[in-house]
């Protein structure tokens, strides 16, 4: 697996903010407000063979991920702000510290737009109508956004009026290739 740098003032303890199909959300540094996406890693129930497998796609997602990510942010598109790829620790099941590869961005703060339409918020009108042309801006600049359907993997901040996307790993753009994203992303 790939050793990305440690990442500078990372909190002693990580809190856990949500968790995926395939990945956990922790917050990293509360001092800049970044969080860390970290793939679920399911090594220690494999052979040696498949373990190291499982390293190399751990490592070309994240990548994968934060390139779509910085991409977006740089076309203007409403996404948190990547930070890169860093070497994490967090704690393991017994009471050391493992090393785990992160894809690093800003903290937002919303509330997720399904959530919104479950509780039969009177803010889900206008969330939906806001996800609806940031989606339409995406696919407007070459990307082909995947589950986005129901509001699951994009937030609503209130205040701000405004959605903000998450999630990329099955994005995908015709000028982003897997095979051409280097160790420290795009």
């Amino acid at each position: 697996m790939t050793k990305y740098p440690y990442l500078p003032r990372q909190d002693s303890h990580l809190e856990y903010l949500d968790k995926g199909s395939f990945g956990s959300v922790y917050v990293v540094s509360h001092e800049d407000d970044l969080v860390g996406k970290v793939l679920h890693d399911y090594r220690d129930y494999l052979s040696p063979y498949l373990s190291r497998l499982m390293d190399k796609s751990i490592d070309e997602e994240l990548r994968w991920e934060y390139a779509m990510a910085q991409r977006l942010y740089d076309e203007g598109v409403s996404v948190p702000q990547p930070h890169g790829l860093y070497t994490i620790r967090m704690p393991s099941p017994g009471s050391s510290l493992i090393e785990r590869p992160a894809f690093v961005m800003e903290r937002v703060y919303g509330i997720k737009i399904f959530q919104l339409e479950e509780s039969g918020s009177t803010d889900w009108p206008v969330a939906h109508s806001l996800l609806c042309e940031e989606i339409q801006k995406v696919r407007s600049l070459g990307f082909n956004p995947i589950d986005f359907s129901d509001g699951a993997n994009a937030f609503y901040l209130p205040v701000e009026q405004r959605v903000v996307l998450f999630d990329f790993g099955f994005w995908s753009h015709p000028e982003i290739k897997k095979e051409k994203i280097g160790e420290n992303g795009p």
